[in-house]
């Protein structure tokens, strides 16, 4: 799913996407670099994955930013401890984190357009 934030830049993309992988751990980090690489080059982008883990009850999030959005001062591990109340970290490329119930996650992922237009936000 694809929706644009009404912040004050239109072109910033937004791909929040759940997933459940059948196996492969690192499944979600995979698409979620794929999607991004996909994404306009001069657009800024944020790519957002949620996965159920692995039958734990819980999900992770894992959090992908273009050169674009890094250049525009989106932060991949910034985004994600914000989004997930600390819980996680990475690179400002790529983060992930877990701690969140499988419950939460489609209400999760719905809320990151809100959080990366919110983030982009002086002050």
């Amino acid at each position: 799913m694809t929706a644009r934030g009404p912040g004050p830049d239109p072109t910033r993309t937004f791909a929040p996407l759940p997933l459940r992988p059948p196996g492969a751990r690192l499944a979600h980090r995979a698409l979620a670099l794929a999607v991004r690489d996909l994404l306009p080059a001069r657009r800024p982008g944020v790519v957002a994955v949620g996965a159920e883990a692995g039958g734990s009850g819980g999900a992770v999030v894992v959090m992908a930013v273009n050169a674009a959005a890094r250049t525009a001062g989106q932060d991949a591990a910034a985004l994600v401890e914000l989004l997930l109340h600390g819980r996680g970290g990475g690179s400002p490329d790529l983060a992930q984190g877990g701690g969140l119930p499988a419950g939460q996650l489609p209400e999760t992922l719905a809320s990151v357009p809100a959080l990366v237009v919110d983030s982009a936000r002086p002050g």
